[in-house]
């Protein structure tokens, strides 16, 4: 899967994400205490970053893959059509992306 960043096209692989899985779960397997306070913290920041996103995107956002809604389905919901679902879905997930690329970078906005 390909995204542009900056100008440029780079490679975000389902290996590196699943490796990056992998080293979590192995840094947090000794104390399960620390693995869900980790992951509510992750799940605190998500809604946070959802919630600072236009609220047609957030929803769309929310539908499609904590409700695991279908986009015919994110569009009757929503009342829009089901090319209109896509684009706030695209746009939310671009807008997510470029945050959290911000934050590592030190800059916040949204």
């Amino acid at each position: 899967r390909w995204r542009r960043l900056g100008g440029r096209r780079r490679e975000t692989s389902l290996s590196m994400l699943t490796e990056r899985n992998h080293l979590f779960e192995r840094e947090t397997r000794g104390s399960p205490g620390l693995g869900r306070l980790l992951s509510q913290e992750r799940s605190e920041r998500l809604q946070e970053l959802l919630d600072k996103l236009p609220e047609a995107q957030g929803d769309a956002l929310r539908l499609r893959f904590f409700g695991v809604f279908m986009f015919q389905e994110i569009a009757d919901a929503m009342g829009s059509s089901v090319s209109g679902a896509k684009q706030r879905v695209k746009n939310g997930l671009a807008a997510l992306a470029s945050e959290l690329s911000d934050e590592e970078r030190g800059d916040h906005e949204l």
